[in-house]
C-alpha cells in the first residue's frame, strides 16, 4: 500500500509570528539562526515500521515549505492513505491541508496524529470534516492495524487507538496498548531524512554531520508543563539496539555528532545500563561525539567520567528554576537546589561542557523570584544557559490551571513555545518579557563567562559555516 507521511508546513519566523506571512526572501539558514532544525523522529520511526510492514512509505517534512508545493507532491505520489503529525499551533494550517488534500485526493484516507491528536482527540474530527480518523499514542500499532482493514476493504472502526467517524471515542482510547518491547521494532527510516537540509541547536553542535535519537519512549516523570500521558509509561531500547542504531548512522551516513534528545534518557533513568552503552561507544572506535538531556542530578561521578571518555562533550541541565518551591512544581518532585549546583560543578570537573535551562513564568512565580533564578544561574559554572517563558503543552497540568483561571489566549495558532500565548498570574506579560531579557544580559555580560568561554568563537564560525552551506541549497 502506498502511504505518505508528513508534517504540515511550518518555520521559526511562521511560529513567532503567526499572523505573518512568512517572507519570500527569508532563507532557511536565517530561519533556524542558532534554534536548530531537526528531521521529524516520530514519522521516521512511523515510516520504518510501515516498511517492515510490506507498505511503500514516503515521507514529507513541511518545513520551509508550503500548501501548494505539500499539495503537488502528494498528487505526484497519490497514496492510499496520508498521515499528518501536527500540534495545537499548527491545527488551523493542517485544517487548510485537509482540505486541499482532500479536493485532489478524494479516494486517499486522511490521518492525523501526534500531540494535538492526543489533545484534541474527537474534536479534530468535528473540527475538519475531511479528515477520517485520529490516531493516539505511539502510532505504530493502530497504524498497522488501520492499514490492514483498508488493506481489505474493512470497516476501520473500532480499532484501538484510533477515533473514526463510526467510532466512540471513549472505546477507542480504552486499553490502549503501547509497544511492550522497543527493540522488537526496527531502526528509524534514517535513509528518509535529508542530512544536508537540518542543522541542530546550537547547545547540541560540535561536528557535522548531526542526528538527534531517542533512547526509549514513554516517561516516568510528571512535570508540570508536559502532556506526556499516563497510557505510555517509559521503555528504553536496549544498550545492544542503541549500539546498532549508532553504528548504523556512523557507517552509513557519516554522522560524528549524536545527540540523545529524549529528557528523561538512559542516562537519566538506568546507570547500570548507562554503563554498558557509554563502554559499547567505546569500543566501536568511532570517535563519535555526543551530548545528552540531564535531569537527574543524583547521577554518580563515576558515570560522567565513563560519559566524558565514551565522547560526551556536553549536557543539557534542567534546572528550571532557583527557586525551590518553583522548581519542586515544574518537575513533580524535590530535588535540592545545592545539590544540583554540586552536581553541575562535577560535570565541569570531568570535562563535561554544562547548557543549563531555566524556565519564566510558572504559575504562582513572581517577578522577585524570577530574578532569584537568574542570581542562581550566574552562580552556576555553567558554560551557556536558555532562559524561555515556560513551555506549555496543551493538555498539561500548568497548562490547564492557567486555562482554568482564563490566562490562555483562546486563539490556538498562538500555543507555541515562540508566542505569548498566556498571561502570567505571577507578573505581567511585560515583567515576563522583561525578565527574560535581563536574565541573557546578565549571564552573559559578566567578565567571567567571557574569560571562561574565549574559544567560543571558534564554534560560531564552525556553526556560520554550516548555515552558509544550508543557505545555498535552499
Amino acid at each position: 500500500m502506498n502511504i505518505l507521511l508528513l508534517t504540515p508546513p511550518w518555520s521559526y519566523f511562521e511560529l513567532r509570528h503567526p499572523k505573518l506571512k512568512r517572507p519570500s526572501s527569508l532563507y532557511v539558514s536565517a530561519d533556524v539562526s542558532g534554534q536548530g532544525a531537526l528531521p521529524p523522529q516520530g514519522l521516521l520511526q512511523l515510516a520504518s515500521v510501515l516498511r517492515e510492514a510490506g507498505h511503500e512509505v514516503s515521507l514529507l517534512d513541511g518545513y520551509f515549505k508550503d500548501i501548494a508545493l505539500i499539495k503537488e507532491c502528494a498528487i505526484v505520489k497519490r497514496p492510499r492513505i496520508i498521515g499528518i503529525s501536527t500540534i495545537t499551533c499548527l491545527w488551523k494550517k493542517t485544517k487548510a491541508l485537509l482540505r486541499e488534500l482532500r479536493s485532489s485526493l478524494p479516494n486517499s484516507l486522511l490521518v492525523i496524529g501526534g500531540p494535538h491528536a492526543n489533545f484534541a482527540k474527537g474534536n479534530c474530527l468535528n473540527e475538519s470534516p475531511e479528515l477520517d480518523a485520529v490516531v493516539l499514542g505511539e502510532g505504530g500499532r493502530p497504524l498497522l492495524e488501520l492499514t490492514k482493514r483498508v488493506d481489505y476493504k474493512l470497516d476501520i472502526n473500532g480499532i484501538q487507538g484510533v477515533i473514526s467517524r463510526g467510532s466512540s471515542e471513549e472505546d477507542s482510547c480504552a486499553c490502549l496498548r503501547s509497544i511492550d518491547n522497543m527493540d522488537n521494532i526496527p531502526l528509524p527510516a534514517y535513509d528518509m531524512a535529508d542530512f544536508g537540509f537540518y542543522v541542530p541547536n546550537l547547545s547540541f553542535f560540535d561536528k557535522m554531520p548531526f542526528m538527534h535519537i531517542f533512547t526509549s519512549t514513554g516517561c516516568a516523570k510528571r512535570c508540570g508543563f508536559c502532556a506526556i500521558y499516563d497510557k505510555n509509561p517509559i521503555r528504553m531500547k536496549s544498550v545492544s539496539y542503541l549500539t546498532k542504531e549508532i553504528e548504523y548512522l556512523i557507517d552509513s551516513f557519516g554522522v560524528r555528532t549524536i545527540n540523545f534528545y529524549d529528557d528523561y534518557n538512559i542516562f537519566s533513568h538506568s546507570p547500570e545500563q548507562a554503563y554498558l552503552l557509554c563502554e559499547a561507544l567505546r569500543n566501536l572506535k568511532k570517535g563519535i561525539r555526543w551530548s545528552a538531556y540531564m535531569v537527574n542530578f543524583d547521577i554518580e561521578r563515576n558515570l560522567l567520567t565513563e560519559m566524558k571518555r565514551s565522547g560526551c562533550f556536553r549536557l543539557n541541565c534542567a534546572v528550571e528554576s532557583g527557586v525551590q518551591e518553583n522548581r519542586n512544581r515544574i518537575r513533580g518532585e524535590y530535588f535540592p537546589l545545592e545539590k544540583i549546583r554540586k552536581k553541575i560543578r562535577e560535570m565541569r570537573n570531568v570535562g563535561i561542557s554544562t547548557v543549563g535551562r531555566f524556565q519564566f513564568g510558572i504559575p504562582g512565580e513572581t517577578f522577585r523570584e524570577a530574578l532569584q533564578t537568574i542570581d542562581f544561574a550566574c552562580s552556576l559554572p555553567l558554560d551557556y544557559a536558555y532562559f524561555v517563558k515556560i513551555l506549555l503543552s496543551p493538555g498539561s497540568a500548568m497548562f490547564n490551571s492557567y486555562l482554568e483561571m482564563g490566562r490562555i489566549n483562546p486563539d490556538t495558532e498562538t500555543w507555541s513555545a515562540y508566542s505569548d500565548f498566556f498571561n502570567p498570574d505571577g507578573m505581567t506579560r511585560r515583567e515576563l518579557a522583561l525578565i527574560i531579557k535581563r536574565a541573557y544580559l546578565k549571564f552573559y555580560q559578566r567578565p567571567s563567562w567571557w574569560m571562561k568561554n574565549i574559544i567560543a568563537p571558534r564554534e560560531r564560525c564552525l556553526y556560520g559555516g554550516y548555515l552558509k552551506r544550508i543557505k545555498k541549497a535552499s
